[in-house]
C-alpha cells in the first residue's frame, strides 16, 4: 500500500509539474508539440513511467545507492520517452529535462517548508 501511495502521488505530482514545464521548455529550446488533447496525456504516461522507474529501483536497491540509481535511471527513462515520443532533438529533450527536474525540487523545498 506504501508504495502504490508513493506512485500515486509521484506521478500526480510528476504529471502537473510537466504540464506546468512545456511551455517554458519550448520557449527556450524552440520546438513543437502535437495539440494539447494529444500532448497532455502523453505526458501523464512519461510522467507514469520515469516514477515507476524509479519507486521500484528505489524499493529494490536498498541505501542511498538505491536513490542515486534510480533517479538516474528515471532520468534516462525521462529523456528516452521525450526524445522519442513527441520527435523532437536532443537539446530540446535535455532542456525539458533540467526544466522539470529544476520544478520539481523548488516544488519540493516549497512544499517542504510549507509542512515544517
Amino acid at each position: 500500500m506504501d508504495i502504490l501511495l508513493q506512485l500515486v502521488i509521484g506521478i500526480v505530482f510528476s504529471w502537473i509539474t510537466l504540464i506546468i514545464v512545456m511551455p517554458i521548455a519550448r520557449k527556450l529550446s524552440d520546438f513543437s508539440l502535437p495539440p494539447w488533447q494529444q500532448t497532455v496525456p502523453r505526458l501523464g504516461v512519461v510522467a507514469a513511467a520515469t516514477v515507476l522507474t524509479q519507486v521500484l529501483l528505489v524499493t529494490f536497491v536498498n541505501g542511498f545507492l538505491g536513490y542515486v540509481v534510480g533517479y538516474v535511471a528515471s532520468v534516462i527513462v525521462f529523456f528516452a520517452l521525450l526524445y522519442k515520443w513527441f520527435d523532437i532533438d536532443v537539446w530540446a529533450a535535455v532542456v525539458i529535462v533540467v526544466v522539470s527536474r529544476v520544478v520539481q525540487f523548488a516544488l519540493l523545498a516549497a512544499l517542504g517548508a510549507m509542512l515544517a
